[in-house]
């Protein structure tokens, strides 16, 4: 289905998910902060924990907002808050300022993560397309990748030689994120009485069922890998001895990937459970066997991990909105994100302090190797699950395990 077929709102949300994706100093910002801000590693893996941080403490009050408000006014606000942050960067070039600048960016992220899969779920509902639901959702996260590769590209363009102008057009991007969904519709849908009821509310429907809350460590740990990884692939592959233009053209290629597997997103999204949680599983197996062989050659393995993990980070998101049952459907999406960024930051601080004896590379490695042992084992406590399309299904039957499957 073309995207200019596409129902008003899918438009919407594509615009600004490409505007949240376009960030052109995200290619070399882990480079930028060494170069530019004189800052060391341990320096900047507390940056990154700050970010994490900032995302713990907002993502489900967010999501617990985004239900009980709204959710469209909750993005919009995140995209407000990263423009704050890039013109903080600007004006304040320092590790405070930096700090600052990440902390408005980790709640961006928490505004806009349960939320976006959320509004689109409902919106596609109150017109009758729901069963479209994936479709559409993929097509949306490749609008995100798309923006990213745009980004990548400026990046390789303009280098850290024009820092200024990397991190100006990434503030006016986010500001374009929120000026997207200026007079979007937003269809009423069941909302709790009370803010502390929409928290419980969601709270009890992961507590409740377990293939739920499976899905949920699924995401929880897609989430973490990428999210703590993803920010150091940069000075991997500098490390590797790829110059600026190169680190830059190797995401823009990753993320072009991407985008032609995420409008494939409806015909992979019935794959079991545990087969999904395993080629997770392998990825990090690539991760950890490019940092070994490291070169061209390390980072054609770690460009295969990035590109497999870029994908399963889309599917989780899905699976949850479709096996979810209540509206509380924010809250729900935003607690995978909660474990995320509490052990996110106790992951970059740890790393930081493992660089100093053991080098970056093998303080990335042995943080791989902790994931890779967890992927296993959830791919084993999941193998009596199997994914079901509530649009095909009784919603009660998609929360529950499948005995011999």
């Amino acid at each position: 289905m073309q995207i200019k077929n596409s129902p008003a709102i899918v438009k919407r949300l594509w615009a600004q998910h490409f505007f949240e994706g376009c960030t052109p100093i995200m290619a070399l910002y882990a480079i930028m902060f060494e170069r530019v801000g004189g800052l060391s590693f341990q320096q900047i893996g507390t940056l990154f924990a700050i970010w994490s941080l900032s995302y713990l403490v907002v993502e489900l009050p967010s999501g617990v907002l985004a239900d009980y408000w709204s959710r469209k006014h909750v993005i919009m606000a995140g995209g407000v808050l990263r423009t704050l942050g890039f013109i903080t960067w600007i004006v304040w070039p320092t590790f405070t300022g930096y700090a600052l600048g990440f902390a408005l960016w980790g709640a961006t992220i928490a505004c806009t993560s349960g939320a976006a899969a959320a509004y689109l779920h409902n919106e596609l509902r109150a017109i009758h397309k729901d069963k479209l639901y994936a479709k559409f959702f993929g097509w949306m996260m490749s609008s995100y990748s798309a923006g990213r590769l745009v980004g990548f590209i400026l990046a390789s363009i303009l280098t850290l030689r024009h820092v200024n102008i990397l991190i100006g057009l990434s503030a006016a991007s986010s500001f374009m994120l929120t000026l997207s969904l200026l007079g979007a519709p937003e269809h009423p849908y069941k909302k709790q009485a009370t803010y502390l009821k929409t928290l419980r509310a969601g709270v009890q429907e992961v507590v409740h069922f377990p293939k739920l809350r499976y899905i949920c460590y699924g995401a929880f740990s897609t989430f973490m890998i990428i999210g703590v990884l993803e920010e150091l692939l940069p000075r991997i592959y500098a490390q590797f001895g790829f110059n600026d233009t190169a680190v830059s053209l190797t995401l823009a290629f990753s993320v072009t990937l991407t985008i032609l597997l995420l409008t494939r997103l409806e015909s992979l999204v019935h794959f079991s459970l545990p087969k999904q949680v395993l080629s997770m599983a392998a990825a990090v197996g690539l991760l950890l066997l490019g940092l070994w062989v490291g070169g061209i050659g390390g980072g054609v393995l770690i460009l295969l991990f990035s590109l497999v993990f870029q994908l399963f980070r889309a599917l989780f998101i899905h699976h949850i909105q479709d096996v979810a049952t209540g509206e509380e459907r924010a809250t729900i999406g935003s607690i995978p994100g909660l474990g995320a960024g509490l052990l996110g930051a106790g992951a970059y601080w740890l790393m930081g302090r493992l660089s100093e004896t053991r080098g970056e590379l093998q303080a990335i490695g042995v943080y791989g190797g902790f994931w890779l042992v967890a992927l296993l084992a959830l791919a084993y406590m999941g193998r009596k699950y199997r994914v079901i399309e509530t649009s095909k299904a009784d919603p009660l039957e998609t929360l529950g395990p499948v005995p011999g499957s």
